[in-house]
């Protein structure tokens, strides 16, 4: 009588035969070998299949080994007849994989099957890992290069005003950007002028003028020339003021100088900001003002008549 692993395939035989590799036999007294399933595997005189270890698969029958998961793939259980493909936003980088790795931030995967992931390109940012796609940078953000988690704001005195930039650009001279993050330029008021990459506009030296706005200079002005109405104004912060990342008192003469360029341009922006008051230079010092609805016009501080009838535009 045969041993198991070992058979005889016609009666009355003097000799057993060992089982090939890729077949089994399990019991005594055998007549025949079995071959090993899809998912399992022998070498020679075994006595039963082996399953395929995680990582590895064999899809045909009556086979002596098994295969490895290709890369982009995995195999997570033994017995495995066939691999899956990794999903998107996941990779496999080697063979014998029994599982995907998420792509890190900076990094996605569009499709299944990946071997690896792909950096997000320049302009734009992949903020968490598993990703299967990227995102452009919003307008007054950038990526310089490739493989960012995030965009960076453009600092004051550029900005974007595309979305995926790659870069901030710098404003124009006669123009300014006092907000970080900003998507566009602001044009320098009357009275004010700057160069490039400009933050906020400077007003022009006694006895100069910028007739135009967007000025990138002042010229010297005729004898007839009189300041204008805005240049006469000053502004005094009544506690420490937050404004656009930054903060300052008093005695911050950039951020006096940011204020009034924004005052100048549109006065109405301080309607509601309660720790900024505008002294009029051409009165006592002490008389505060501050601009009324309409924003051509003034009234004294604290009164609430806002049509501003009672007073006069300031000279």
């Amino acid at each position: 009588e045969c041993d198991a692993g070992r058979y005889a395939p016609e009666m009355g035989a003097t000799f057993c035969l060992t089982a090939e590799s890729g077949y089994a036999v399990g019991e005594t007294g055998a007549s025949e070998q079995t071959a090993c399933p899809a998912g399992r595997f022998s070498v020679g005189a075994a006595t039963k299949c082996a399953s395929c270890p995680g990582g590895e698969y064999q899809p045909l029958s009556n086979q002596s080994s098994c295969l490895p998961a290709e890369p982009g793939t995995f195999v997570e259980t033994e017995g495995a007849s066939e691999t899956k493909e990794c999903e998107a936003g996941t990779f496999a980088a080697g063979s014998q994989s029994v599982k995907c790795s998420d792509c890190e931030q900076g990094r996605y995967a569009p499709d299944t099957g990946l071997a690896t992931c792909e950096l997000a390109s320049a302009g734009h940012y992949v903020a968490h890992a598993g990703a299967s796609f990227q995102s452009a940078c919003d307008e007054g953000t950038f990526a310089a290069g490739v493989g960012s988690s995030t965009c960076s704001p453009c600092l004051r005195g550029t900005y974007a005003d595309e979305d995926a930039a790659t870069t901030c650009t710098l404003a124009d001279p006669g123009w300014y950007v006092l907000r970080q993050k900003a998507s566009s330029q602001r044009q320098c008021p009357t009275g004010r002028f700057s160069g490039s990459g400009a933050r906020y506009c400077t007003l022009c030296a006694e006895g100069t003028t910028a007739e135009e706005p967007g000025s990138a200079s002042c010229q010297a002005a005729d004898a007839a020339f009189k300041a204008p109405r805005n240049g006469m104004y000053s502004f005094e912060l009544t506690a420490n003021l937050v404004m656009d990342g930054l903060v300052g008192n008093t005695s911050n003469d950039e951020l006096e100088v940011a204020i009034s360029t924004v005052f100048e341009e549109n006065p109405s922006e301080f309607l509601n900001m309660g720790n900024v008051r505008v002294l009029d230079a051409s009165h006592d010092e002490n008389r505060r003002l501050e601009p009324c609805v309409d924003s051509t016009s003034w009234h004294e501080l604290g009164d609430i008549r806002r049509d501003c009838t009672w007073v006069s535009e300031v000279a």
